[in-house]
């Protein structure tokens, strides 16, 4: 099972806000405003390049699907935010030996992020990664997670590629077969004139404290025993108690001795697997198992699922829950 280390963060307790504003998640109304704010900021300058410590959003399409049925290259290609770049858990990963590439969407080293900055001329000293799926994939937050934890500038665009549409945003269809051609040889050209400095890429240093910080070991799980630490495993109920057999062959079924079951689901809007139920998880007043997990700001919680991705969204709504109530409540 892969395992994802949250650091517990103190709130300044409220009620729920009827708007948020959030260093992790964003609506499309945000993420349209702030690009408004960026090209005023470079009118005002008088320069094409500067606007001042403003960042220019870069939208990365980070779905993948659990149903095989589904291709979600073929997706990104009929239809998507214009100008976004793709990212695929399932290509980009480790696979530095045979046992971790024989395991799906592994951690991927910070060389291969590194790569895939380069590939798609991202400079993070300049760029913030805006991260959304299309509908039915809820990998945005795993690829959300492993942006973070490298150091970088990453965002959750709440409720994808759908309600991007619903407000109004660009969006792009269509793909010509000569487009990967024309992108690979403007990704040698680039290599060819040094672009992708080190200054716009991540350290070894910081991508070597991050992994050892945030990302929990079997090991540690096997020899800690520690009441102030929380497991929560966002597989679905079924699976959690063993009932249901896992999606991948040879893994066994039940959970980790300790850990407490909280479906990614249970923290999602129904049926939307792109949109976080920020109602429920900003609210201080609801008492439910989820709400009171979400609350818990003092002991440190490891999120667990079969793969690593689903974790990821659990993850990002308790950052969501102690970030946001943090803000007390400011508007965008």
């Amino acid at each position: 099972m892969m395992m994802i280390v949250s650091i517990p963060v103190i709130p300044s307790v409220m009620s729920a806000p009827t708007s948020f504003t959030s260093p992790v998640i964003i609506t499309p109304a945000q993420a349209l405003e702030s690009a408004a704010e960026y090209h005023r900021k470079l009118m005002s300058s008088g320069s094409s390049s500067s606007s001042g410590n403003m960042k220019k959003d870069r939208y990365v399409d980070a779905t993948w699907y659990l149903n095989s049925n589904r291709d979600a290259d073929e997706d990104y290609k009929m239809r998507r935010i214009a100008g976004s770049i793709r990212f695929d858990i399932d290509k980009i990963r480790d696979t530095s030996n045979d046992h971790v590439s024989s395991l799906p969407h592994m951690l991927p080293s910070y060389h291969a992020v590194n790569q895939w900055l380069r590939d798609n001329k991202v400079d993070i000293s300049k760029e913030r990664l805006v991260v959304y799926t299309h509908p039915g994939s809820c990998a945005g937050p795993r690829v959300w997670w492993m942006f973070t934890l490298y150091g970088l500038d990453a965002v959750y665009l709440q409720g994808g590629l759908i309600a991007w549409e619903a407000a109004d945003g660009d969006v792009e269809w269509g793909w010509n077969d000569n487009d990967d051609s024309a992108a690979d040889a403007a990704a040698a050209a680039d290599d060819d004139a040094g672009v992708g400095s080190s200054a716009s890429l991540i350290d070894e240093a910081s991508a070597n404290d991050a992994v050892k910080e945030y990302v929990a070991t079997l090991q540690y799980i096997n020899d800690t025993n520690n009441d102030d630490d929380i497991i929560i495993d966002a597989r679905p109920a079924d699976r959690f108690n063993g009932v249901a057999a896992e999606p991948r062959p040879g893994l066994r079924r039940g959970h980790i001795p300790g850990s407490i079951n909280m479906p990614f689901t249970s923290v999602l809007q129904p049926d939307d697997s792109t949109s976080f139920n920020m109602d429920m998880i900003l609210n201080d007043n609801n008492n439910t198992k989820v709400s009171s997990l979400l609350r818990e700001d003092k002991k440190l919680k490891i999120f667990t699922c079969g793969s690593g991705v689903s974790a990821a969204v659990v993850l990002l709504a308790d950052r969501i829950a102690n970030n946001t109530r943090s803000l007390k409540g400011t508007k965008l």
